[in-house]
């Protein structure tokens, strides 16, 4: 391809790339012209005696039921929302929307922050800059969008999952503060930094905080591998177990011992003989 290889969309597949190496799936450009029993692409190929088409394209967004003066579009036919949920020119925050993106992770963590975020702002926890300040960041966001991403027929915003989520915590006051977290329990931070980004790290302080949060992080990768897990091994007996691995390391350690010995054996003949030559 003649762009990055995350500039577009990854498809997480474990089938699908095997199929593609060994020819059963053949990657086309798209489609130009559909014949009576042929699909001839834009690159100028053509696929012969085609059964069926399948459709998969997913489903184009759209929100047609609102005014256009509502919510606008950029001249790349993208979205203005600020910070991707409220659109700048109502005079009160009471339209907002939500999952409305694309994201570089699961959408649902992304969907619940947005809420938090807009449960403030309709509290008055929270509130929103004047219309130019939310202008400046649609443009800046968009700026970065089209830098980032190959420009498609898709009018939605990507969003980086952990940069956006850190984004609106930091707002809400609910991001993790992994430095703080250190000296109150270093084991936590050390999986809140290196473990998985999970939505649970963004209740373990702030507004909502959750007291089993911690619990929840701890048993991560438990969970994870229980829902892989197809079978679970219980050993019939550990003494057996530890009898067979004594007995292994026993071996080892013999078995050591006299290579060692055969070749400490070997390096005495030969200074013998080296000296007998000298004298």
């Amino acid at each position: 391809p003649n762009h990055d290889i995350l500039s577009k969309t990854i498809v997480v597949n474990d089938d699908l790339p095997a199929r593609i190496i060994c020819g059963a799936i053949k990657v086309k450009d798209n489609i130009s012209c559909i014949k009576e029993r042929d699909i001839e692409f834009v690159d100028g190929t053509v696929e012969k005696d085609i059964d069926a088409i399948i459709f998969a394209t997913g489903f184009k967004p759209s929100i047609s039921f609102l005014d256009s003066s509502i919510i606008t579009r950029d001249e790349h036919n993208c979205l203005n929302l600020y910070r991707n949920i409220f659109p700048p020119g109502l005079e009160h925050p009471t339209l907002s929307l939500v999952g409305f993106n694309r994201v570089g992770g699961p959408v649902f963590p992304v969907s619940e922050m947005q809420s938090r975020y807009i449960t403030h702002i309709l509290k008055n926890r929270l509130s929103l800059p004047s219309q130019q300040d939310m202008m400046n960041e649609i443009e800046a966001r968009h700026k970065a969008h089209r830098k980032a991403i190959v420009k498609t027929e898709w009018s939605i915003i990507r969003l980086e999952f952990i940069a956006y989520l850190d984004e609106l915590a930091s707002v809400i006051g609910c991001k993790c503060n992994i430095l703080q977290l250190l000296f109150r329990d270093p084991g936590l931070a050390l999986k809140c930094f290196f473990g998985p980004c999970t939505p649970t790290q963004y209740r373990l302080m702030g507004p909502h905080r959750w007291d089993n949060a911690k619990q929840t992080i701890n048993d991560n990768e438990k969970r994870f591998v229980g829902a892989i897990q197809t079978r679970h091994y219980t050993p019939k007996s550990k003494g057996r177990s530890w009898l067979w691995s004594g007995i292994a390391v026993l071996g080892t350690i013999f078995m050591a011992y006299l290579v060692a010995n055969r070749y400490n054996m070997r390096l005495n003949n030969l200074f013998s003989n080296f000296n007998l030559g000298l004298s």
